[in-house]
């Protein structure tokens, strides 16, 4: 009902109220009226009430994306002003390597008596695949972020790479990599060596990190014998028991307030991931 509707019931009220001078029934007039504009009253009071919730909510909506754009494109920015390495392709095509023959892979642990210095250098780990499973799986993207002391990234590799086959719809589907995308990049045993090579003298970071360590090795790539190996997973896991509902990268970040451009892009997880451990190093280590 509309306002103008109620204020005709205020003033038939008035009417009736007046006219009960004269006659007493037009006091039962005067009640139903005024009861009746009352009722408007309060009905109109909640319409605006809500009206007013609904504006409000749209204004702190559209005030929270432009504050998630501009952190979205601080990152993509920092991505950016990070250096990155010319990814030369070899002409020695390296060949798969076994599980089997897969080194021992130890994680360390971020405690108080952690020395910080000993991180580094560090390089963060990044790949995206045709699937989850090794078998019949290749990658399609493979990405590294090297750190000096204090989190100072130094340099940046990053490539597409060609697979086998052509890529699943689902998987584009989660990380917006397409065959066309791939369609010139090289292969991975095409670059295995210059990835072994840029990796070769630092510690290792990821999240999940065997899922990429595992894909690497079996396509060719040489994992650091001596390095510390780091899993944001795993130590989240020991950091944050019960703060969140689960322990994906996307839900980790959220919980840090890291707002990032790409989700499932090799080089946007990287740098992700390393502002995580990063966090988790400073929450651990105060």
């Amino acid at each position: 009902m509309t306002n103008k509707k109620y204020t005709l019931y205020l003033i038939c009220a008035m009417i009736s109220l007046a006219l009960s001078f004269f006659a007493r029934p037009w006091i039962l007039f005067a009640a139903i009226f005024s009861t009746l504009t009352i009722i408007g009253y309060f009905a109109a009071k909640n319409e605006q009430f809500k009206i007013n919730q609904q504006i409000e909510y749209e204004r702190s909506n559209a005030q929270r994306e432009a504050v998630l754009n501009q952190k979205r494109a601080e990152f993509s920015n920092e991505l950016s002003l990070i250096p990155k390495v010319e990814v030369k392709k070899s002409s020695e095509k390296v060949k798969r390597q076994p599980l089997s023959e897969m080194p021992e892979i130890h994680f360390y642990n971020i405690t108080r008596s952690t020395v910080l210095d000993k991180i580094f250098p560090l390089v963060c780990v990044d790949i995206e695949t045709t699937g989850l499973q090794l078998r019949g799986n290749d990658i399609i993207e493979v990405s590294a972020i090297k750190y000096d002391v204090g989190f100072k990234p130094v340099s940046c590799f990053s490539t597409l790479v060609k697979p086998k086959k052509p890529i699943p719809p689902e998987a584009s589907r989660v990380n917006n990599i397409t065959d066309n995308m791939v369609a010139n990049a090289p292969s991975f045993s095409e670059i295995a060596i210059a990835f072994s090579e840029y990796i070769s003298d630092c510690n290792i970071v990821g999240h999940n990190v065997m899922f990429d360590l595992k894909f690497l090795f079996a396509s060719g790539a040489k994992l650091p014998p001596k390095a510390r190996y780091y899993d944001t997973l795993d130590l989240a896991r020991k950091t944050l028991n019960g703060l969140v509902y689960d322990y994906r990268l996307d839900t980790l970040c959220g919980y840090f307030n890291i707002v990032r451009n790409e989700a499932h892009r090799s080089s946007s997880d990287c740098l992700a991931t390393a502002k995580l451990f990063e966090m988790i190093v400073k929450f651990k280590t105060i």
